[in-house]
């Protein structure tokens, strides 16, 4: 992935994948390369402040007579056993195409966490396919899915966006949370600056993010327009919070658990018909017994319990 970044269902846990969280060193800093969370969650359409993941979303970017696309299509791909989101890049360089990549991404409506599981990549010359470096995809060869943006990034974030062996290590580090850049698509405040760096090669990339858009600058590549999509999916997008919900399911476990101190067993949002209430059911097992711990979405208290 060379260039990329897009601004920003029902909750399920059946499985935990990619093991434990853990973090891989980097020099005198760690960075998390193992992420936890359940495959069956994960979403191809959907969006957080910074990441939109919506069919027919469109970033123009110029640099000099380079130019850079990146579309959000149609079309999702299986990667790792997720269906995820294809995301195109075509990149021009002097009128003549250079690369067209696509991207999977995933998304967890929960968090807004935004997940990347590869890219497939065409290098161009003289209109013909040159080569495929960079190509990986999460299950094959080792490779794991990374985090290519938080739903909710805070100063000092380290995390690896991708984690191919020997292909692709690249990792993010959040630096900022309040820029201000002036595009010719216009000018943007509070946004997320991210310095990107690679296990296995030299130098840096900077990228600024702005709130409700995305990728704004690239390096040398400044936003020049945007083209929102209209498709059905689109327009069905859904939040990363249904709007009667204010805490996230991360929050719904600390009370769940203060109630009930065990493991968590599972986990879902849904709408309780019985008093209309939108509730995290959070099951925590405790000596050899379930406990379902009802977790109000929107002021984050315990509002019933049972044992099953």
């Amino acid at each position: 992935m060379k260039k990329l970044g897009i601004a920003g269902a029902a909750l399920s846990v059946v499985g935990l994948v990619a093991c434990a969280a853990s973090e891989q060193s980097g020099g005198a800093a760690d960075w998390k390369d193992n992420f936890t969370v359940a495959k069956s969650r994960l979403a191809g359409v959907g969006r957080n402040p910074y990441f939109i993941l919506e069919p027919g979303y469109k970033l123009t970017f110029a640099a000099g007579k380079e130019t850079l696309v990146i579309t959000v299509l149609e079309e999702t791909e299986v990667v790792d056993g997720v269906t995820t989101r294809v995301v195109e890049e075509r990149e021009t360089e002097k009128g003549q195409l250079a690369e067209v990549s696509r991207n999977f991404f995933a998304i967890d409506p929960g968090t807004g966490d935004v997940y990347y599981f590869g890219e497939d990549v065409d290098e161009y010359k003289d209109e013909k396919i040159i080569g495929h470096e960079g190509a990986w995809r999460a299950g094959i060869n080792g490779a794991k899915f990374g985090l290519m943006m938080p739903g909710t990034p805070k100063v000092g974030d380290k995390y690896y966006q991708e984690s191919a062996p020997k292909i692709a290590l690249d990792r993010a580090e959040v630096v900022g949370l309040a820029e201000t850049l002036e595009t010719p698509a216009g000018t943007f405040k509070d946004c997320l600056r991210v310095k990107e760096t690679s296990a296995i090669e030299k130098g840096s990339s900077l990228k600024i993010y702005a709130p409700g858009i995305g990728l704004i600058k690239d390096d040398e590549f400044v936003l020049t327009k945007v083209e929102k999509g209209e498709s059905d999916e689109a327009k069905e997008a859904v939040d990363p919070l249904p709007k009667p919900a204010k805490i996230t399911m991360d929050k719904a476990r600390e009370p769940a658990l203060q109630q009930a101190k065990g493991k968590v067993a599972s986990e879902e949002l849904e709408l309780e018909d019985e008093d209309g209430y939108l509730v995290y059911n959070v099951t925590v097992k405790f000596n050899g017994e379930n406990y379902e711990v009802l977790v109000d979405a929107g002021s984050g208290k315990v509002v019933g319990i049972e044992i099953e």
